[in-house]
């Protein structure tokens, strides 16, 4: 269609993941919501706002496994948000890497450097600099679960050198995860390769 022609690719992928931090931090999670709540003062009508919510909907699946319901033009979101994260035994690769990256930064003195999270990956043969078969693409990963605050990105400049990117826990994980959660995944990455991990 024409409407959808105007919109390129790209900002239908900014669209989609402002909506999914918009589902989010605005408590959607358990009351419902219009498209109109989501896509406000976004252009978009007819055809590509059913291609957006479309991919919201496979985009909140994928990353954290939660489905949205629909009902006389009003969604649901059918997970709620605290619930998110209990199960981090799912087969879901978003959250799993999620999952992996909490408890690095839990097992690391409560923050990890970028180069740390590259090197954990690449000793377990998972791709970082290009799209992973299992993972997708990891840096990309980073950068939404930053804009979800589950992580807390600090740039640290370093002399004579590139700035240090260190992750620690964000606002979000702080009060949805609870350490517990996060006990299948150590025993699961410590069975991997315990030399690669640092100590607890």
């Amino acid at each position: 269609s024409s409407q959808q022609s105007q919109i390129s690719q790209g900002s239908i992928e900014d669209l989609v993941n402002k909506s999914i931090i918009k589902i989010l931090s605005d408590n959607f999670t358990l009351r419902s919501f219009k498209k109109s709540d989501i896509l406000q003062g976004a252009k978009v009508k007819g055809r590509a706002s059913k291609t957006i919510m479309d991919e919201i909907k496979k985009k909140l699946f994928q990353i954290y496994g939660l489905r949205i319901e629909e009902s006389n033009n009003k969604y649901i979101l059918v997970n709620p948000k605290n619930k998110i994260l209990e199960h981090f035994k799912s087969t879901n690769p978003g959250q799993l890497l999620l999952g992996i990256v909490l408890t690095l930064i839990v097992h690391n003195n409560d923050e990890i450097t970028f180069d740390e999270i590259k090197s954990f990956f690449v000793a377990m043969s998972v791709e970082t600099e290009r799209d992973d078969s299992y993972f997708g693409n990891i840096k990309k990963l980073l950068h939404e679960f930053e804009q979800q605050l589950y992580l807390e990105k600090i740039i640290k400049p370093l002399p004579s050198q590139a700035s240090q990117i260190i992750y620690k826990w964000g606002l979000r994980s702080k009060q949805e995860v609870n350490k517990k959660d996060l006990i299948p995944i150590v025993g699961m990455m410590y069975s991997m390769t315990p030399e690669d991990l640092p100590p607890p």
